[in-house]
């Protein structure tokens, strides 16, 4: 999406939940080129304060409005009518889960469309500055996690994952790779093999889009061929 990114603090407390906070924004008369939005390992919590985007597939939507994003495992197209003013919250897949109150495995590659007030007390928080609605959500997050005890547990299943085969994994945090097949169903969404597969591909995007040739970008994140990147 185009427009101007300013990163916003995450605090300590919050990082088992919430990977990063970013606020997009543009000129009044500047609407953003379509984008393609691609897949991603994290969901994500959306304050749109600005003009319509529209969406391929399409969804009906209001603005502002406060929409909820699983784990992507397929790229989705995005247009904006107007003026961009967005907060995007990346989240953990059980952040989003706790926002929803569904399983993560039930979010994945869906959007929730949430009342305001859902999220926080009273709708006007959303149209106001933007520090006070990041503020919000973060107290939001707090309140559905707290005595959660398992969160610390769940960042450090995905970060071996990020570095180990599943057996490798599975072994180095004290659990049968069934058990933590089961894990990753249920809280991420995915499975273990698949949430390495996006891992991939992300790594993959910032060589493909330097013009380096995918055969030679699939061999070095250790795929056979160029066609495991499609």
């Amino acid at each position: 999406m185009g427009g101007r990114y300013d990163t916003l603090i995450v605090p300590t407390d919050l990082t088992p939940m919430v990977d990063s906070v970013w606020h997009q924004h543009s000129d009044p008369d500047l609407a953003a080129p379509p984008t393609r939005i691609l897949p991603a390992l994290y969901g994500n919590l959306i304050i749109n304060r600005g003009d319509r985007y529209e969406h391929a597939p399409p969804r009906p939507l209001t603005v502002p409005h406060v929409s909820l994003h699983g784990i992507r495992t397929r790229a989705i197209g995005a247009v904006a009518t107007g003026r961009t003013d967005l907060i995007i919250f990346n989240l953990r897949p059980w952040a989003v889960a706790a926002l929803a109150a569904m399983p993560a495995a039930e979010l994945t590659d869906q959007v929730l469309d949430l009342d305001p007030d859902r999220v926080s007390d009273g709708a006007a928080w959303v149209e106001g500055p933007v520090a006070a609605a990041v503020d919000r959500i973060f107290d939001r997050l707090r309140a559905l996690t707290a005595g959660r005890g398992d969160l610390r547990l769940l960042a450090s299943v995905t970060d071996r994952l990020a570095c180990l085969p599943v057996a490798a994994a599975a072994a180095e945090l004290g659990m049968t790779r069934r058990h933590l097949q089961r894990i990753m169903n249920a809280r991420m969404g995915v499975s273990p093999k698949r949430f390495q597969q996006l891992r991939r591909y992300q790594a993959a995007l910032p060589a493909l889009r330097r013009g380096e040739h995918g055969a030679q970008v699939a061999a070095a994140l250790g795929y056979v061929d160029q066609a495991h990147l499609n």
